[in-house]
């Protein structure tokens, strides 16, 4: 038997051509209720494996994410514009808040990488410059035979390592002189 969408009113059958999804109402029976609820459909009691297209969550899917609008499906045909228009909306506000979430983490990685250079300079005595960590840290022990080492104007790796075995890459826009193309 194929699958159809068990929601009231709607005809989604699948069809294997078909951009419609069908998800299978949830084993847990919390979840499951709060699905039939949404649905309208709290005293029914299905048999069998029962199906909701697509068409019924905000996004177009369903998610397990408790927080998003679409752990429970929301868009039915009883639903009116101002919920659907509600619930787009909290899905743009949901989508909002992962991004910001996501650029705290990468902000609070970043502010935790610079606390930890602070507290190596401070460890040192003060102000020390990226040269005199970088030697000082022991990771040019670190280096093998081959490796590339990249370095920026006015880093001259060479006083620190010597050129021996190790490659010394530096920033193509600028030549050997250290001097920019267009400063020549």
């Amino acid at each position: 038997m194929g699958k159809s969408c068990c929601a009231i009113r709607c005809a989604a059958r699948f069809a294997k051509n078909s951009n419609t999804s069908f998800y299978r109402l949830p084993h847990s029976q919390e979840r499951r209720s709060e699905w039939l609820k949404a649905m309208r459909r709290t005293r029914w009691r299905s048999t069998g494996e029962k199906w909701l297209c697509s068409g019924h969550f905000v996004s177009g899917k369903k998610s397990n994410d408790p927080q998003h609008p679409d752990y429970v499906p929301s868009i039915f045909s009883c639903t009116s514009t101002t919920k659907r228009a509600r619930a787009v909306r909290s899905l743009e506000k949901y989508l909002r808040f992962k991004e910001m979430s996501e650029k705290r983490l990468n902000n609070t990685e970043r502010l935790e990488a610079a606390t930890a250079l602070l507290l190596l300079q401070k460890s040192l005595g003060g102000r020390v410059t990226d040269k005199y960590l970088t030697e000082h840290c022991g990771f040019l022990d670190k280096l093998l035979p081959g490796d590339l080492v990249l370095a920026d104007r006015g880093f001259t790796v060479e006083d620190s390592i010597g050129l021996g075995n190790l490659f010394s890459a530096f920033d193509p826009s600028f030549n050997a002189s250290g001097a920019s193309p267009q400063e020549q």
